[in-house]
């Protein structure tokens, strides 16, 4: 218990998980439960039960709902387990006949089968939608250099021994000096190939994270199911903190199952003892920054050290009981990671973290509109506390053709995947390349963007008037904002997507509406009118309006495009079209109609049908066997 205890104690605060704690919360949770999936998964196969496996399956589905890429890479690593267990079973197989064994695969095939099979169905009612949805992502068209955005560059794996002044989460892992001298002890002869399992798992991870630099993680995007859907390889960083971990951990079960150390070994970890304290204070002493006394911590990771090793002295004499030896072993490694962890946090004020800018208080509340920040001087909270709507913002699941629409809206026209849409409002890809987007009134107002927040004067351009400015942001009134929803009388069919995008730079959206030939099964209309559409109701996923129309035309709703939405007028259903590239619209007779849009994909309603169906079945199952057990 001691050991597993110190292996999590290890694995909280390394600054990977630590530095999160507050910020990517999802990201947090999903990673604190890796290592249930991965003890649930040992469970099943170890024992051959398949209420581990269930039991396992549920897990999964926690992470899953938490955290796709870690779903995949901890499903890839219990991949991994099965082929330890297969191999095992065959070098202990002696004079068992091939039969025997072959039963053996299947049966241990089976019981990762049903894992998957609760996994998938408790998490249907989400993981239905989300298949349908993975054509339509950016991600769809990433390429291996855009996967590699944040790999590891190869200096940092002095991280492992020394974290650098630079404190950036997604290079560091350090889990202090102790479990790294403690290593070498987790190979003693009783417990050697879960060592080796660990140590290939920790070399693996720590070659992916490298992302180009080595071949694997080529490999891995172009041959692993779900592997290209994901970027940034520093996230595999994390099981190098979970097998070094596992690691100390082996090591100190060995010690407090009465291991002992000969005098080899001792003078192995005297001098590995010494040569790390020399190389953490030389590293962190060269990589400070000025006026930062972080590095001075390094003393106190070698202090850390020598505690360890001192307990671990007094216990092989015989001088400590097991409570106490665990009790120094968690003070050596707190002395060492918690001040590190700390370092990763600045202590904020609520009021400071949620300060409305100045600027939205220049911002009138009496109609519907969003707005538009060049380089997002609305953080995604402040948006929310203040119940503003924007066109741009943070999303990984960006749909393709809303994000290269923003593109042209907001003149930024980079090239590769970027969390931020437009990519411009961020600096993942060039840090100063806002300064060379002007947006494009015209486009930004079929989204309804009435206003332009911006951190510099935009170049002049009619549609754009200066509202206000308070501080460095600059207010601009779009004159050449649309309602959220209007009818034109005219639809110009075009041959694909990319046809309609680059009809986009040339369209009048009042006189026409771009539209897909694949969309068209009616006779486009060539009506001369434009009319205004009225918001009866509206929220995320279900919308009323009303709109009145001369002739025949398309109703445009400003409004992103995915397919799962559907539409009803009068009544009657309607088939959703994209229009102008990436909004949706509805090809409507003339007259008046009252038109409802509602949010409701096929997949999620098969999807929820399957998650009920599983739960029902898995009640059922533990229901029936806690009867067993108490009858």
């Amino acid at each position: 218990r001691a050991a597993a205890f110190i292996a999590a104690f290890l694995l909280i605060l390394t600054p990977r998980l630590s530095s999160n704690i507050t910020g990517d919360l999802s990201h947090t949770h999903g990673l604190c439960i890796v290592p249930l999936c991965l003890l649930l998964a040992w469970l099943t196969l170890d024992r051959r039960s398949w209420r581990w496996a269930v039991a396992a399956g549920v897990a999964f589905v926690a992470l899953y709902l938490l955290n796709l890429q870690f779903t995949l890479y901890t499903g890839w690593f219990v991949a991994l387990y099965f082929l330890y267990f297969i191999i095992r079973a065959y070098r202990q197989r002696g004079t068992k006949p091939m039969s025997e064994f072959a039963r053996y695969i299947l049966a241990q095939g089976g019981l990762l089968l049903l894992m998957g099979l609760v996994a998938v169905g408790l998490s249907a009612f989400q993981l239905f939608p989300f298949l349908t949805y993975l054509p339509y992502q950016s991600r769809e068209a990433m390429t291996l250099e855009n996967a590699n955005h944040l790999a590891l560059p190869v200096p940092f794996l002095i991280n492992a021994i020394a974290p650098t002044a630079q404190k950036f989460p997604e290079w560091e892992l350090y889990v202090g000096l102790l479990p790294l001298l403690l290593t070498p002890l987790a190979f003693a002869r009783v417990q050697r190939e879960k060592a080796i399992l660990w140590i290939f798992l920790l070399v693996f991870a720590g070659l992916f994270a490298l992302g180009t630099a080595t071949p694997l993680y080529g490999l891995m995007v172009h041959y692993v199911p779900g592997f290209r859907l994901v970027r940034v390889p520093t996230r595999m960083w994390y099981f190098v903190a979970l097998a070094a971990a596992m690691l100390s951990a082996l090591a100190v079960d060995w010690l407090m199952q009465g291991g002992k150390t000969g005098r080899g070994a001792w003078r192995g970890l005297l001098l590995g003892s010494g040569t790390l304290m020399i190389a953490t204070i030389a590293i962190r002493f060269m990589t400070r920054r000025p006026d930062e006394p972080d590095w001075l911590l390094g003393f106190l990771a070698c202090i850390s050290l020598l505690v360890g090793l001192w307990g671990i002295y007094q216990w092989q004499r015989g001088l400590l009981s097991a409570r106490q030896f665990a009790g120094v072993l968690l003070l050596a490694i707190a002395l060492d990671v918690v001040p590190v962890a700390f370092t990763f946090h600045t202590p904020r004020l609520y009021s400071e973290v949620f300060a409305t800018p100045d600027i939205v208080a220049t911002l009138p509340d009496d109609d519907l509109y969003r707005i538009y920040s060049v380089r997002r001087e609305l953080a995604d909270h402040i948006v929310v506390l203040n119940g503003l709507e924007v066109a741009d913002g943070l999303n990984s699941f960006q749909f393709a053709s809303y994000s290269r629409f923003m593109r042209m809206a907001a003149g930024c026209e980079l090239e590769g995947i970027a969390a931020a849409v437009p990519p411009c409002a961020s600096n993942e890809i060039d840090p100063e390349a806002y300064l060379n987007a002007m947006p494009n009134p015209l486009l930004l107002g079929l989204l309804n963007v009435r206003y332009i927040i911006a951190p510099y004067d935009l170049p002049s351009h009619p549609a754009l008037a200066l509202a206000a400015q308070t501080g460095a942001h600059r207010l601009y009134e779009n004159s050449a904002v649309l309602p959220r929803a209007f009818a034109t009388g005219r639809a110009d069919v075009v041959e694909n997507h990319a046809a309609a995008l680059d009809s986009l730079r040339a369209l009048d959206p009042q006189q026409s509406a771009v539209v897909e030939q694949a969309e068209v099964d009616f006779v486009p209309p060539q009506n001369d009118f434009y009319s205004p559409a009225d918001i009866v109701h509206y929220t995320p996923n279900n919308i009323v309006l009303r709109v009145t129309m001369p002739d025949a035309g398309i109703l445009v709703l400003g409004d992103p495009w995915v397919t799962g939405w559907q539409a009803e007028a009068n009544g009657d259903s309607l088939p959703v079209l994209r229009v102008n590239g990436a909004l949706r619209g509805l090809y409507l007779q003339g007259g008046a109609h009252e038109v409802r849009f509602y949010f409701m994909p096929p997949a999620l309603t098969i999807g929820l049908a399957v998650t009920v169906l599983m739960t029902a079945l898995y009640g059922v199952v533990l229901g029936f066997g806690l009867w067993r057990s108490i009858h």
